[in-house]
């Protein structure tokens, strides 16, 4: 299964169980396609791929601050 975005960390739960609820387990999703790196869309990211071993695909200049590195502190200022 492919995963749109993850979500927030709080919310992780919920996603869990709508997965449940559509016949999915957490342990069924192999990709997790980022869209853009806020927070709203990829904060539960790296948990998701903790607990599955998924692995991730973003645009190659949004994947440093997916892996946190340089922490993403929000869209730049113009």
């Amino acid at each position: 299964m492919t995963l749109i975005d993850s979500g927030f960390l709080a919310e992780l739960s919920k996603l869990e169980s709508r997965l449940q609820d559509e016949g999915y387990e957490m342990k069924d999703v192999r990709r997790i396609v980022f869209t853009h790196s806020h927070i709203d869309h990829s904060q539960a990211g790296n948990k998701i791929k903790q607990k599955t071993g998924a692995k991730s695909f973003s645009h190659w200049i949004e994947a440093g601050y997916l892996q946190k590195d340089p922490m993403y502190n929000g869209p730049p200022s113009p």
